[in-house]
């Protein structure tokens, strides 16, 4: 298939990941050489237990199950994040009843259940702008963007928990590394609490960065995670599409 050539070319440039310790983790060092400090992360906001439904699907209630961040769990719905949607050149929130302001994107509105939107696939991916595997894992997206992804349904959402110089991310963090890869085909939100961080994961005590997690958008299951990119994820993401799809 195609889409497996596209990503497979761009795929062998990430082979590791960034690694962050639960307590305390070391950034790269300054580039006057002085040592860096080893700086605490941030909690992760734990899944809720439960969430609101879709805001396009209001009829439809978001799948009940186990909530978590594992293989096999369900993605809460109620994750949100500031940020750019495909196309926006400014962050635009939404707005609830009341007036009141809401985050560019909820998870609970990517859920299609029937398929009616054409969402086939969903890849979450938890990046910070000073890792290496983190910005080849960008480029990897996009080639994969200029493959068959769109025409499969795949929605993709980049998660920017830090800036180059590892302070907690912001929109224009996420606005800075849209334009740096040249992005503009996927959310790319603001995410300083780490959403996907999960010590239960197969890495005992740490996570590696880049966090990559394939959620099934008719059941938002997560069907595959990975700590640091080998791979395994982007090559997940076209058959859960194509299975949807068909």
């Amino acid at each position: 298939m195609r889409i497996e050539s596209v990503c497979g070319l761009a795929m062998m440039a990430v082979l590791s990941g960034c690694v962050s310790a639960v307590d305390a983790w070391t950034a790269p060092p300054p580039a006057d050489g002085r040592e860096k400090a080893e700086e605490p992360i941030p909690p992760s906001m734990p899944p809720a237990r439960g969430s609101m439904p879709s805001s396009f699907r209001p009829d439809v209630p978001y799948p009940a199950g186990v909530y978590g961040l594992d293989m096999g769990d369900t993605l809460s719905g109620d994750y949100e994040w500031t940020g750019y949607a495909p196309g926006e050149q400014t962050p635009s929130p939404r707005v609830a009843g009341g007036g009141a302001a809401w985050p560019t994107l909820r998870v609970a509105d990517l859920f299609d259940a029937d398929g009616s939107r054409g969402i086939n696939a969903l890849f979450f991916v938890e990046q910070t702008a000073w890792c290496g595997p983190s910005q080849s894992q960008a480029q990897t997206i996009v080639a994969c963007r200029r493959g068959d992804w769109d025409n499969e349904g795949v929605v993709v959402v980049t998660l920017m928990w830090q800036d180059d110089g590892t302070k907690p991310a912001t929109t224009q963090t996420a606005l800075d590394w849209r334009d740096r890869f040249g992005d503009t085909m996927d959310y790319v939100v603001a995410d300083p609490n780490c959403s996907l961080y999960d010590a239960r994961t197969e890495y005992p005590g740490r996570n590696e960065l880049p966090i990559n997690v394939v959620v099934d958008p008719r059941s938002m299951k997560i069907v595959d995670r990975e700590n640091g990119s080998n791979g395994e994820c982007e090559n997940a993401v076209a058959p859960l599409a194509q299975q949807n799809k068909n």
